[in-house]
């Protein structure tokens, strides 16, 4: 076996090298760590952005960089008076130099929003002015700024890390005499060789006053903020959490059939009672950063009857039991800043019962307890940032109606359901509002009666209107 004497080994010098390589790195870690715990702050500038809904992408913006400590934003304000001192058009790399550079920062971010939901954001450095990195956002609406806060560190917070800041320009020193002109102004003529003044031969009994060195822009450099330079009080809507409401209710019943040759079936009238009505509302997924989770939501409602009783033409008295509740799903997509569109399931269940007092015999009127599944559209129209109008429909799938349908009364029935509901909504406050509510529940019959039947009759409407008024709470 041949050894090739020419190619050093890899191991020749080790313990030579050992201890200065061990100071070597020990030396890196220790100034890297010191560099890392002396880490300075970014100083970043939002730049004006342009497009309709400017202020609601510069407010996201500054919420991200406000929420992380090593960052450090200049006003708004700030910003635009340096651009209106500069007169920059902000079209080349050189514009946005000389812009961070007369702001002292590292970065500069810049947008553009395109009709109601469209968004282009990129940043650059301030050291040359060149673009690191850009964004477009398309979403059917306008996202919320704490989703296009958490969008925009998500794609620039590594980005704007490695930014850097302009190197400061040169000092200007000021002449010693005013008939020579200054070296860095620009002049039409060659510039005169530069000669170096006489040497000092005494000094001075008394110290000469120099004007004091010029800035690269006159102006001071704005003190950087770390707290959010947005407004307290914004225009932009929130993500809405939950929702609910408490109020009364008033509502009526009529209960009539048609095709009764034998006079055995017995109508029913109710003009007004009084019910607890309540609702809630929980958008589940309102603070997800997909667009489209937000506008799902699940919703639950009920009423139940204050001190019911109902008294037949005879005088006979029945306690009576009146209640209803629904739970199900909403989804709905935004049509314009307040207003919205889309379609709600559910499942519920109505329940009206009259049950005899004492010793007195069943009523003939019969017990009624729909089981239904619901599916129908839903919206809102928003007049004003304060004043809504809601809508509803739905058609109602009934899985059973109670003892109408059993042998005693109409076993060969069929039924079906339509409801609709319409509310007006103000709000107080941020939190609060006041809602007059209106509702229709209307329940139709094919009897199928047979001769025979102890109950004869071709048809029956079950109608129950109500109106209430309430007052909603809303988190957002």
């Amino acid at each position: 076996m041949s050894v090739d004497k020419s190619r050093p080994s890899r191991y020749a010098g080790l313990g030579g090298l050992s201890i200065a390589g061990l100071i070597a790195v020990a030396t890196t870690f220790t100034f890297s760590f010191s560099a890392l715990a002396a880490r300075p702050t970014i100083r970043v500038a939002v730049v004006p952005v342009a497009g309709a809904r400017s202020g609601h992408l510069e407010r996201g913006v500054l919420r991200a960089l406000a929420s992380h400590r090593q960052m450090r934003t200049i006003p708004p304000d700030a910003v635009k008076r340096t651009l209106q001192e500069l007169h920059l058009p902000l079209k080349s790399d050189r514009d946005f130099e000389a812009l961070a550079r007369a702001l002292e920062v590292s970065a500069l971010v810049v947008g553009e929003t395109t009709g109601r939901s469209k968004i282009w954001v990129a940043i650059r450095n301030g050291a040359d002015g060149s673009e690191r990195a850009q964004a477009t956002w398309n979403d059917s609406t306008m996202p919320s700024t704490q989703v296009i806060g958490r969008r925009f560190w998500k794609t620039f917070g590594r980005v704007l890390a490695k930014t850097t800041a302009p190197l400061p320009l040169p000092p200007v020193h000021p002449e010693r005499s005013r008939g020579t002109p200054q070296a860095d102004l620009p002049s039409s003529k060659p510039a005169a060789p530069l000669t170096l003044p006489p040497p000092i031969r005494e000094l001075t009994p008394k110290p000469v006053d120099l004007p004091p060195l010029p800035r690269p822009v006159a102006r001071s450099a704005p003190a950087f903020v770390s707290a959010p330079a947005t407004p307290e009080k914004s225009s932009e809507r929130r993500p809405l959490i939950l929702e609910a409401s408490l109020g009364m209710n008033g509502f009526s019943r009529q209960l009539t059939f048609s095709g009764d040759s034998m006079g055995r079936s017995r109508d029913y009238r109710l003009s007004a009672a009084p019910a607890l009505a309540a609702s809630f509302e929980w958008h589940v997924w309102a603070l997800s950063p997909e667009a489209f989770l937000t506008r799902f939501s699940l919703t639950a409602s009920g009423e139940k009857s204050l001190g019911l009783t109902s008294v037949d033409s005879a005088g006979k008295k029945y306690d009576t039991t009146a209640y209803r509740y629904d739970v199900g799903a909403r989804y709905a997509l935004p049509l314009g800043e307040y207003s919205d569109l889309g379609a709600a399931v559910g499942y519920g269940v109505s329940v009206f019962a009259l049950s005899p007092t004492g010793s007195d015999p069943p009523s003939a009127v019969p017990d009624t307890s729909y089981r239904y599944a619901r599916v129908g559209p839903v919206g809102k129209i928003g007049i004003t940032r304060a004043f809504s109008l809601q809508l509803g429909a739905s058609y109602l799938f009934i899985l059973d109606s109670g003892a109408i349908s059993s042998p005693r009364f109409y076993p060969r029935l069929t039924v079906s359901g339509l409801e609709g509901t319409v509310a007006f909504v103000y709000r107080l406050t941020g939190a609060l509002d006041v809602q007059v509510m209106g509702e229709v529940h209307r329940f139709s019959y094919k009897l199928g009666s047979q001769p025979g039947d102890a109950f004869v009759a071709t048809g029956a409407v079950d109608q129950y209107l109500a109106a209430s008024l309430r007052l909603g709470a809303r988190l957002e």
